[in-house]
């Protein structure tokens, strides 16, 4: 049973009730019938979905075609002013129904806050049934003419103050009317009437009559047909409200005696005229208003609305029907209501009138057709403005995402019932739990039920809590919400609970005494410590135990979350400003105490500023006039939180806010050839379109760090293209394609922005296993009719591995080789290649491309292959050989030797979803458009926005090499040395390339952020022209801002499928890079020898930690010291039994293979303590190689985490504000202070959720601190904050400071 909380009367302060969206309102006036017994569309609470909804949920019958009344309604302009009125009048060409939709703005409307706003999109109605009336009388069989029923409703967004009057009115011309009118019976008698009465009006005076008399012959008079009717009764009409000369209708006017007549008195009376003896006298109208404003005059209205509904008969009786062309009133009505502009579902859902539509979308107050988004700010926003009656709104988003198959809203139900929301279902679900009816709200009975069941069932405890919890809830029933949360334990564990042993001697004082001390000591135990003290209370039956107990459980002293909001009658889903409506409303003196803790309690739970300076002030000026010591938040567009994490990253980074700030004096040129042909950004020419489409998303950044510093929300909402230009690049454009593909036939060495294959097409495929997304499969990627040159740039097929480190054309350290088949190729395409050491597999080389003939320095001039380069590999992998166990990782030298690459190109990331695009080589199709609900990489992000910053910049220099120098290289590149070391000296290579992040790889066990550095900087041997070469990398120039990715998407190869890896990384507040820094030109031998000693240590601890892996091998559960020592048992056993038979005959095992046994199970013990011992020294080594180098250091800055799968997830970050030496978590509108390590720096969050871990890590160079400001607020009036928080009378003082007042 629903609680229609929209017309109770009771004193719950402000008014509650279920409300509906602008295209809802829009609808249901569309198919209302005021006369209709049934629910009340407009105005009565929609029925719950079941078998009867269909019967209860009646309409008019058909939809409404409304032609608009110029005369009653404001000019198609409705300007958004104070105190201004419009009005739209209609009447329904069907049923002759009249509407008129009055719409009015209050005298203190706010234009900033009326809807639509950022956080708004429609107006959000709810009905008023105070100041609606009066309604139409439904018992009354016949209709009254011009009857009305008027229905009022006013807008709940906040701030908003717009209200809604819809008044419906009866036809002017009811049945009994239209008959005299139209019925051609009734003509006929009328005819006939007048010519028998008056016969001396129908004759020929001309003419003699019969028998030669003088009094004229009869004329024949034809009976009038309805229109003729109608068209006189419209003349009538018109020579009144034509305003002109007033002409009386002579009562013996031969047309009104034969087509009006004496029955026609009683309309004549409505329409105003006077009935004297001789005639009709016409009513006196006003002078119209003139200058677009309504009629005022009711006499007016009413002949207007006589006139239109006479036209609409007229036109259904008349031969003639084309020439009535009224005018339509559908837009205007829309325009009226802000319903005509709406996010409307992707699926092209046409809503059908004539159908019954699902109730469960007029429950939320909104549409068929609305978006995902849409439709889930609709739940909310009913959900807040009825909150006795939630659960069955989640049990509508509920459905409803199902029914839709929608991914994005099916996450958001997941994630409110990981919050603790319930539905109606739930609640009948815990009622059968508990074997109770449904809807019983006895505490006593339910609390007793429970624990009835909880005794005969203990193992249950967990679902009966649960449905207990849910009870509670749903009763807003704090006893039994307490109840639930009890522990079970018997007086011996409540005794040991508390440290009382058994406790029989103890006195109540003293137990309450020690129960305080155990509360202080562990808070966090509270529920438990006080079940315990409520079972010795029950127990001893103690008044004072059981006092304090009963106060704990009405809330009075101690409250969780979920208390706090059932005090204040509130949800988790309201926002701060309207709990503090509530909390006012509710308070007075008794219970002034409990409220103030409840308010405390959700202020402490959100982590709001505004809620905590109201507590300490009173003052709601946080809600109205904005924060100045406290950074906004911004709002999820479309799963746009990996970029407002990025967003709210570049924001702290000064010289770039300045930069983006004062863009007008940075912004590049016009595009000229010349400009053209020197812009290099990334290792590549750009291209005038991309210059454009750059300087438009940063001249967007430009608004959106503007309204972040000045706007006084608590949250800004980004412009649209800020999302559009941040997610796609324009490298699809035809052009940029052409001069990344001449642009020397390869990759450039430092390449950022996405660079595409030729030949390339979109196919909605499964997903490659690199990013993790949300809701929309990326785009596959496949080359067609492509020659062997552009194979090279192939993208990995289905279900393949990505390669450890995707910028090298070789297998590194850490990374995954590729499998061989049987006859020792790659896939079919390698060659073995004979060496000194362990056999090298390496791809067979091709004509001008392959291996052997590539300058992995790309020194010779006329190198045509990249060093980073990869060869193509067949799209077709059906056929392939199935993939063995990769070879095993050899030692040469104290050095790591590992095979080739595998043959096969590395993934890029994947794109925003495009439709399937054929692109030729030398053309790929821009895209048209943006697809919001795409979870995109955020390091893809990065790329494209970084790239896109440095195209809309001026240069501030070149390199060598003619890349643009800009703040983006001044702020996040450094530079690494590249060393190829052959066993000739002479041989030696070295190239330098620049670097904007690290990747750097966590696995599937986790490791500290050194371990997983080294994996990017320390050496490996690989095969190059058919010799071994060793590589290692080294830092020759050092970021300011160092930007590390984790590399948490993982390949699993049994199932061929990616995962996301939740393993832990440990990292610190500072890491220190010298142990990666380059040798200088006098050659730093002491860092180098430090190195290579610490890749000597690490391949001994690959051998170690291998040889480890074989002697405690588990071979079907048991490990190979035990299973000697079974054999060797086993043996013994033999031995025995055969000596108890004495049968000299039989063999008996010799003595020489037990102590073989033996002694070999010792060997294997004796060896796997040195290895462990060997193992812990060799760490222990490598822990101190580099802890006394500190000279190049870093702090944190920044760490985006990740939370969710590799499909689906939720991006927030969390930033350190140096200047006020706080951490604040980004969630999307949510900027709250991060007080818990355990969250930062291991991305564990409060409920224990494994799959949160850091993503992205952002360190700063010690003496570039001062570059961060976290803090930049401008709210006018002396409120600014830089930096440091300054509290200018719009913040809280920090803890320890002075409250004020």
């Amino acid at each position: 049973m629903l609680v229609d909380t929209s017309t109770s009367t009771g004193p719950t302060p402000p008014r509650q009730g279920p409300g509906k969206t602008a295209p809802r309102l829009y609808t249901d006036i569309l198919t209302y019938n005021p006369y209709n017994s049934g629910i009340n569309i407009l105005s009565s609470f929609p029925p719950e979905y079941g078998p009867d909804a269909q019967k209860l949920y009646l309409r008019s019958g058909h939809s409404h075609r409304f032609i608009l009344k110029p005369s009653q309604s404001t000019p198609r302009s409705y300007p958004l002013e104070a105190g201004a009125t419009h009005i739209i009048a209609a009447v329904c060409q069907d049923c002759r129904k009249h509407v008129e939709i009055s719409l009015r703005y209050a005298d203190s409307t706010e234009i900033a806050s009326t809807c639509p706003t950022n956080q708004n999109s429609l107006h959000h109605f709810r009905y008023d049934p105070v100041r609606s009336g009066p309604f139409i009388d439904k018992i009354r069989k016949e209709e009254t003419s011009g009857e009305t029923d008027v229905r009022c409703f006013d807008c709940t967004n906040q701030g908003c103050k717009t209200s809604v009057t819809v008044t419906f009115k009866a036809r002017r011309i009811t049945d009994h009317f239209r008959t005299l009118l139209t019925d051609p019976k009734v003509l006929w008698n009328r005819n006939k009437q007048a010519l028998e009465n008056y016969p001396e009006l129908f004759t020929d005076p001309g003419a003699a009559g019969e028998g030669g008399s003088g009094a004229g012959k009869p004329v024949a008079r034809a009976v009038p047909t309805p229109a003729m009717v109608l068209k006189t009764m419209k003349t009538v009409i018109g020579g009144v409200t034509a305003r002109k000369e007033r002409r009386n209708i002579p009562r013996h006017n031969t047309r009104f005696l034969t087509q009006l007549g004496d029955e026609c008195h009683e309309m004549m009376a409505i329409l105003g005229f006077a009935i004297e003896e001789d005639g009709f006298v016409p009513p006196v109208l006003p002078a119209e208003p003139g200058n677009g404003i309504p009629l005022q005059d009711e006499m007016a209205k009413v002949l207007d609305d006589w006139d239109v509904e006479l036209a609409i008969l007229t036109a259904q009786n008349d031969i003639d029907t084309g020439s009535f062309q009224p005018p339509r009133a559908d837009a205007d009505l829309k325009n009226l209501l802000g319903a005509s502009n709406y996010q409307t579902s992707s699926r092209r859902v046409k809503i059908d009138l004539s159908l019954l539509e699902h109730p469960m979308y007029a429950s939320l107050g909104a549409q068929s057709d609305f978006s995902d988004a849409l439709l889930f700010w609709s739940y909310r926003r009913q959900k807040e403005c009825d909150p006795v009656n939630a659960p069955f709104y989640f049990d509508c988003i509920s459905d409803l995402a199902n029914g839709r198959e929608s991914e994005e809203l099916q996450l958001q139900v997941v994630t409110l019932r990981s919050q603790g929301e319930y539905s109606k279902t739930d609640v009948r679900n815990a009622y059968r739990e508990l074997g109770i009816t449904a809807n019983f709200t006895d505490e006593a009975f339910i609390i007793g039920s429970y624990q009835a069941r909880l005794t005969d069932a203990p193992r249950q405890e967990v679902p009966l809590k649960e449905a207990l919890m849910t009870i509670g809830k749903s009763l807003r029933n704090e006893n039994i919400i307490n109840v639930s949360k009890r522990i079970t334990m018997d007086i011996q564990q409540a005794y040991t609970k508390l440290g009382l042993g058994a406790g029989s001697d103890v006195d109540a004082d003293f137990v309450s005494s020690i129960f305080q001390f155990q509360l202080n000591e562990n808070p966090n135990d509270a529920n438990n410590l006080w079940t315990a003290l409520r079972v010795i209370a029950d127990h001893r039956k103690n008044h004072k135990l059981q006092t304090m107990c009963d106060a704990y459980d009405q809330g009075l002293e101690l409250m969780d979350y979920d208390t706090a909001l059932i005090r204040l009658g509130v949800n988790g889903q309201m926002s701060d400003d309207t709990i503090v409506t509530y909390y006012e409303a509710k308070l007075n003196q008794n219970n002034r105490t409990t409220l103030k803790s409840a308010l405390k309690v959700i202020a402490d739970k959100r982590q709001s500023r505004p809620l905590e300076h109201y507590i300490k002030t009173g003052s709601t000026l946080l809600f109205t006039d904005g924060m100045a010591d406290w950074p906004v938040g911004l709002e999820n567009t479309g799963n746009t939180c990996y970029l407002n994490s990025l967003l709210q990253y570049y924001f702290t980074i000064k010289p770039l806010r300045d930069v983006i700030l004062d863009f007008d004096n940075h912004e590049e040129d016009e595009v000229s050839e010349e400009l053209l042909q020197r812009k290099q950004v990334g290792g590549r020419k750009v291209t005038t379109s991309e210059i454009e489409r750059a300087k438009k998303l940063t001249h967007c950044l430009k608004r959106l760090f503007r309204e972040m510093m000045t706007s006084k929300q608590t949250y800004v909402r980004p412009e649209r293209d800020v999302s559009e230009l941040a997610l796609n690049s324009l490298n699809h454009d035809a052009s940029a394609r052409k001069r990344s593909v001449a642009f020397e036939d390869e990759r450039p060495t430092g390449f950022i922005g996405p660079m595409l294959p030729p030949g390339t097409v979109f196919e909605d495929e499964e997903p490659l296993p690199f990013s993790m997304d949300i809701d929309e499969k990326p785009p596959r990627l496949r080359v067609v009719n492509v020659d062997d040159q552009a194979s090279d740039i192939t993208l990995v097929g289905d279900n393949q591995e990505p390669p450890a480190y995707e910028d090298q054309g070789y297998i590194v350290v850490e990374g995954q080789p590729g499998a061989t088949a049987p006859d020792g190729d790659v896939k079919g395409k390698g060659k073995l290649v004979e060496t000194d050491g362990p056999t090298i597999l390496a791809p067979t080389p091709k004509s001008g491309r392959g291996i052997s003939s590539l300058d992995m320095m790309s020194i010779d001039d006329d190198s045509t292959v990249p060093l980073l380069q990869r060869e193509g590999e067949d799209e077709n992998m059906d056929d392939a050989p199935p993939v063995p166990p990769a070879p095993a990782v050899s030692e040469k030298d104290g050095m790591r030797v590992l095979p080739p690459m595998p043959d096969r190109p590395p993934p890029i990331p994947p794109r925003p979803k495009e439709k399937s695009v054929a692109v030729a080589s030398s053309a790929v199709s821009a895209p048209q458009s943006f697809e919001f609900g795409r979870q995109q990489d955020v390091t893809e992000c990065i790329e494209n926005v970084m790239f896109q910053l440095e195209a809309a910049l001026k240069g501030e220099g070149t390199e060598p090499d003619g890349e643009q120098l800009d703040i983006i290289k001044t702020l996040f590149y450094g530079k690494t040395r590249q060393t190829l070391e052959f066993s000739s000296p002479v041989e030696t290579r070295d190239k330098e390339e620049r670097f904007a992040n690290l990747m750097i790889d966590v696995g599937d066990v986790g490791r500290d952020i050194y371990t997983a550095m080294d994996g990017h900087f320390d050496a490996s041997v690989v095969e190059l022209e058919g010799k071994l070469a060793r590589r290692y990398l080294s830092i020759t120039a050092l970021p300011s801002i160092l930007q590390i990715q984790i590399q948490r998407v993982q390949f699993n190869r049994a199932t061929k499928s990616s995962y996301k890896s939740n393993a832990p990384l440990a990292f610190g507040e500072r890491i220190f890079l010298d142990r990666y820094m380059a040798s200088g030109e006098d050659g730093d031998k002491g860092l180098m020898q430090r190195r290579e000693q610490s890749w000597k240590w690490k391949a001994e601890l690959e051998r170690l930690e291998k040889r480890k892996g074989e002697l405690e091998v588990d071979v079907e559960g048991v490990k190979l010291s035990e299973a000697l020592e079974a054999t060797k048992g086993y043996l013994d056993e033999i031995n025995n039994i055969l000596g108890e038979e004495g049968d000299e005959e039989l063999v008996v095992v010799p003595s020489g293979l037990l102590v073989e046994l033996e002694d070999h199970k010792e060997r294997i013990a004796g060896e796997l303590r040195y290895i462990n011992e060997r193992i812990k020294e060799v760490q222990g080594n490598l822990n101190q190689q580099f802890t006394d180098l500190r000279k190049y250091g870093y702090r944190i800055h920044s760490i985006f985490i990740h939370r969710g799968s590799v499909n689906y997830g939720h991006y927030w970050i969390y930033i350190y504000d140096f200047d006020n030496k706080i951490w604040r978590n980004y969630n999307d509108t949510t900027v709250s202070k991060a007080v818990d390590e355990e969250e930062i720096f291991r991305g564990k969050t409060k409920d224990g959720a494994p799959d949160g871990g850091p993503y992205f890590l952002v360190y700063v160079r010690d003496d570039r601190i001062d570059w961060m400001q976290a803090l930049c607020r401008d709210l006018g009036e002396g409120r600014k904050s830089e930096g440091l928080a300054v509290n200018n009378g719009g913040g809280v003082p920090e803890e320890g400071g002075d409250g004020g007042g």
